[in-house]
């Protein structure tokens, strides 16, 4: 298994993180050996923790495209005016797609 490692360096020392499993770090006087702490620390972990994957289905909207999420989202709920600007954004991409053919 492959993993990003980030390796830091602040007053002398030298830390590894790997982004992918969080909290896992280790530190060293070498980048080298912070490396290594962190090849250890992962490898322990990593035996001691079942790995899986799941899928996870996305929610569908009946329309596609950036007005329906962020209708979806509700940002603008209640906000006639830029539902209003929606609308005419609506009609304008219409028109284009029309004069577009």
């Amino acid at each position: 298994m492959k993993c990003t490692v980030l390796i830091e360096s602040k007053n002398g020392l030298y830390r590894a993180s790997i982004p992918s499993l969080p909290g896992l770090s280790a530190e060293g006087t070498t980048p080298e050996e912070a490396l290594t702490g962190a090849r250890q620390e992962a490898t322990s972990y990593l035996a001691r923790v079942a790995v899986a994957s799941i899928d996870i289905d996305l929610p569908t909207f009946p329309h596609s495209g950036a007005q329906s999420w962020i209708e979806a989202a509700g940002i603008f709920a209640g906000d006639q005016e830029h539902l209003h600007h929606f609308a005419d954004l609506a009609v304008t991409r219409e028109q284009q797609r029309t004069t577009d053919v």
